[in-house]
């Protein structure tokens, strides 16, 4: 499973005291608005960071975190369908809905174990995936307890390799996601994040000091491509992992 974290971290006590999170500024106010609505910027991202990913991940299905029941008799925004993925339709990728949830549930208020327990058994595949490729894209990931048990149903129903794509982290001070880093500025060695330009409606990479001094900016493809560089992973020996069986 991939993890792609775009962030500038800011630390929030959770007043429920299970834990802290971290949020993103200004991406997480694109992803709250997201949440109601059709955002180009998010459309935009997702449409140039899966035209990124294909010469890397075979991809036969393109799907995502499905509404749960009292979401769907609520009528609430389905945020996925808003979509507009033109570089992946022109490749003949569509995003379809292949998975569905069974049962409503909250994850407010419970901490990382309560979160996995919560999740389990919940979701349903609603089609052949026998030996299918399968890219799920969410917008945040948290502990992981959701996707994980998404991506547990997928392999079960017969998906020959599942990968996963996410706008941001939660962020949740005991995730795992807070181990990827972010890109660095060449210039001033501040951490790049994601931007939108007001004007032209593209994105791009920038650190907190463009446009107030830095002007060094990476091509939306050019960023990805660095966060897979200073994400990469590195090998370890199996005996290195006994401890933690």
């Amino acid at each position: 499973m991939g993890i792609l974290k775009i962030s500038n971290c800011i630390l929030v006590e959770d007043i429920t005291k299970n834990h802290r999170y971290l949020t993103d500024d200004p991406l997480s106010t694109l992803i709250l608005e997201f949440k109601n609505k059709p955002v180009k910027a998010i459309s935009e991202y997702f449409d140039q960071a899966i035209e990124f990913l294909r010469p890397f991940e075979t991809m036969d299905i393109l799907t995502y975190v499905p509404l749960k029941p009292d979401e769907i008799a609520a009528h609430r925004f389905n945020r996925f369908e808003s979509l507009e993925l033109n570089r992946c339709q022109h490749d003949n990728l569509e995003l379809c809905s292949i998975v569905t949830c069974c049962r409503s549930f909250s994850q407010k208020r419970n901490d990382t174990i309560h979160r996995n327990e919560n999740v389990k058994g919940v979701y349903a595949i609603s089609q052949n995936i026998q030996n299918k490729k399968i890219l799920i894209i969410d917008d945040v990931y948290s502990t992981g307890a959701t996707i994980t048990e998404i991506v547990k149903t997928l392999y079960e129903a017969g998906a020959a390799y599942v990968s996963a794509l996410f706008i941001g982290v939660n962020q949740l001070t005991e995730s795992p996601a807070n181990l990827y880093q972010a890109p660095i500025c060449s210039a001033c060695g501040g951490k790049l994040q994601l931007r939108l330009n007001s004007k032209t409606n593209q994105l791009f990479w920038g650190c907190a000091n463009y446009g107030r001094g830095c002007h060094v900016t990476k091509t939306c493809e050019q960023g990805l491509q660095e966060m897979r560089w200073v994400n990469r992973l590195n090998i370890a020996d199996f005996k290195d992992l006994e401890d933690y069986y």
